[in-house]
């Protein structure tokens, strides 16, 4: 017979042999494994496949021992080895991952108590409430702000599991949240929680660019001063410029580092060019004027609607606005100042049943079509109209600024 057809007939013998006896290697390798734990010699597997080809092929009488006989039995018992030494492989890597012995745990981790679990809503949640905050030991003292925090806070939590598990999620939140350096929690049965935590110790430091330094100085504090406000620094001998770092709360009551009292004196941090910092820290008192950054919100927003191909108009209604707007639908009235409980008012996305003539309002749309409004709508009205004068009331901000706002 042909080399061809000899190659057919010895793969084919191959594969049929070596079907039948993958198995029993595959057997063999995850008993050898269970029992020895490790793999098989890879020449005692070709050596088996080798005399498992001559058993089975004496036994069927498949391999002719004349013409191409020696050539199929060459390439069958190749094909055998393959096989077996690929099943053996296979067999020993899942018996590797087999476990060979289980356990389960008999000691149960503390859960919440009944009492705690009577407090779960629909969510499976429950409410952890901080009874106690103390401070780590070998780190920085918990500062004044982030207790307050702390000790007003409450935390939802999965309430299906264990103790040790709320204690790490609540850990993790904290330390995100507030960005502690370090926090420990040990929560009872009932959903009692006790914090300790420490502070960063670097908190000022990550605000200062090179080139800076932070200085504290007692001045005056303005109504409503905040960190990163722009101010300049008036000593006897010079002016410096500088920006706030940091602010006292004025009222214990609250949390907020925003100067709350208009006439408090308080100890102020200013970050100033370190050139600057001696002339800043020679002087006793100082005084801390409030300069502008040198953006407008408002120019900024119709920059941005002008981009848009968006058109805005302050105007004054009448009828026929009125049912020209309800009409269109490429323009809209964006804020209208009306009457309300408090008086004359803003207000955004105002319904067309609570405008009447006479109301100031703000429409935007398609720029063309915003300038194409009739002509009764092209005088603008002063800040102080009719209903303002009538109640003895202005709005802190500007109609512009309150558009800005909205869109900011």
């Amino acid at each position: 017979m042909s080399l061809p057809v000899d190659a057919l007939a010895g793969l084919a013998y191959g594969l049929l042999i070596g079907l039948a006896v993958t198995p029993a290697f595959t057997v063999v390798a995850a008993c050898y494994r269970f029992a020895f734990d490790g793999t098989p010699p890879r020449a005692v597997i070709a050596v088996t496949a080798f005399l498992a080809t001559l058993a089975v092929s004496w036994h069927l009488d498949l391999l002719e021992t004349v013409g191409g006989g020696g050539f199929r039995l060459v390439l069958s018992t190749t094909v055998v080895v393959v096989l077996g030494v690929y099943a053996t492989t296979v067999a020993d890597r899942f018996a590797a991952t087999v476990p060979r012995w289980t356990t389960r745990s008999l000691v149960r981790e503390p859960t919440l108590s009944s009492d705690a679990l009577d407090d779960v809503d629909a969510t499976g949640q429950v409410t952890v409430t901080a009874t106690d905050i103390a401070d780590l030991e070998g780190y920085p003292p918990l500062d004044r702000q982030r207790r307050r925090r702390l000790e007003a806070g409450s935390w939802r939590l999965p309430a299906d599991l264990p103790l040790p598990a709320l204690e790490s999620r609540l850990e993790d939140r904290l330390r995100t949240v507030h960005e502690l350096a370090a926090v420990r929690v040990s929560i009872d049965a009932r959903g009692r929680a006790s914090i300790g935590a420490a502070s960063p110790r670097n908190g000022v430091s990550n605000r200062l660019r090179p080139g800076f330094r932070a200085v504290s100085l007692t001045a005056r504090v303005p109504d409503g001063l905040a960190a990163g406000d722009r101010v300049r620094v008036e000593t006897e001998s010079a002016s410096v410029p500088g920006t706030v770092v940091d602010v006292p709360c004025l009222d214990e009551g609250l949390e907020s580092t925003r100067a709350t009292a208009s006439d408090g004196v308080a100890s102020v941090t200013v970050a100033v060019r370190t050139s600057d910092a001696g002339d800043v820290l020679a002087t006793d008192r100082a005084r801390l004027v409030v300069v502008p950054d040198g953006r407008s919100r408002v120019f900024e927003t119709w920059s941005l609607l002008e981009r848009a191909g968006t058109g805005a108009r302050r105007v004054a209604l009448d009828a026929d606005l009125l049912a020209e707007l309800e009409a269109a639908n490429d323009v809209r009235p964006f804020a209208a100042r009306l009457e309300g409980d408090d008086g004359v008012m803003w207000q955004f996305e105002p319904d067309y049943s609570a405008l009447v003539p006479g109301d100031e309002a703000f429409v935007v749309g398609d720029e063309r079509r915003v300038n194409a409004l009739s002509p009764s709508a092209s005088s603008a009205v002063d800040a102080d109209d009719h209903r303002s004068r009538q109640y003895g009331r202005n709005e802190s901000n500007p109609p512009a600024g309150v558009l800005a706002e909205a869109v900011q």
